[in-house]
């Protein structure tokens, strides 16, 4: 018979984070591409629902994009990608106050320093998500580290266009600061 490992430490406000931070992901995405009746957005749709410019934000004053465009992805794999890192994150971090402040404080400044630097849209949590990877990723986790050395390179110029590697370094950044700042329990 095979054992199924459980969740250590399984408690109703660990719980209540997590559906917190993936849900309004899910349910934001899914209106925009239930909207625009198809499962692949385009730029124009992303817009329409919410994406980030330098210049929206700059020159506009619409700083509610930079919440929007970090609920809103362009496709379902985009999604599904964002929530798997978020859950493996949340089964690692399990502090509700560290697990939110990291997540969102690398995606809502991976946005905006994004989107100072070019003139590309910009949508997704990858801010967030290369956060949370790096606060797991400390000091010696080697898978986290797998995934971020394997965007770090791209991170360290900027072309616009996809994936937002600007985003993902400011990310990382970010989840060693917190680290530094709140560092987790030691393992047992």
């Amino acid at each position: 018979m095979v054992k199924i490992p459980s969740l250590p430490n399984l408690s109703a406000p660990s719980v209540f984070t997590a559906v917190a931070t993936g849900l309004p992901l899910l349910a934001w995405t899914g209106y925009a591409m239930w909207s625009a009746g198809t499962s692949t957005l385009t730029a124009a749709e992303l817009m329409q629902f919410g994406g980030l410019t330098g210049d929206l934000l700059w020159n506009q004053g619409q700083i509610w994009r930079v919440g929007t465009a970090l609920l809103l992805h362009g496709h379902p794999w985009h999604l599904a990608m964002t929530l798997t890192v978020l859950f493996a994150a949340w089964a690692r971090i399990r502090e509700g106050r560290v697990f939110l402040g990291t997540f969102l404080t690398g995606g809502l400044l991976g946005l905006v320093v994004s989107a100072s630097l070019d003139t590309a849209w910009h949508i997704g949590a990858s801010g967030g998500i290369f956060a949370l990877a790096t606060y797991c990723a400390l000091p010696r986790r080697l898978l986290w580290w797998i995934f971020i050395l394997a965007n770090l390179a791209p991170a360290l110029w900027r072309s616009s266009g996809l994936p937002d590697h600007t985003a993902h370094f400011a990310g990382i950044l970010v989840g060693a600061a917190y680290w530094v700042l709140t560092p987790p329990p030691p393992p047992k």
